[in-house]
């Protein structure tokens, strides 16, 4: 949640309006599923901070990984996620919709 606070409060978003990003952020912090991976990755090399995210998404059995630095994950799916920048995501759900949620 850090992160994406950091990221959103760069320049290239200043033109949000920050009360929308403030209440995105707020529900996007109820609503996650909050994991503590288990397993230390090492796939992202350019950017090793990144394995994080990787890690998360496993533990999570996520469907998605949704990222900005598409240029940090070398593959398109890592064991069962999906790797999508935004734009990609939005046009997989405008396709195929969201899969059914999965009991964790």
């Amino acid at each position: 949640m850090t992160e994406y606070a950091e990221v959103l409060a760069r320049e290239k978003f200043k033109r949000l309006d920050r009360t929308k990003v403030n209440e995105l952020l707020s529900k996007l912090k109820k609503l996650a599923l909050w994991v503590a991976p288990k397993v230390s990755l090492h796939e992202v090399i350019q950017d090793p901070a990144d394995n994080a995210f990787l890690e998360c998404a496993v533990e999570a059995k996520a469907d998605f990984l949704i990222t900005g630095n598409i240029q940090h994950f070398p593959f398109k799916k890592y064991r069962q996620t999906l790797v999508l920048t935004p734009a990609e995501f939005m046009a997989h759900i405008i396709k195929r919709g969201l899969p059914p949620r999965r009991r964790r």
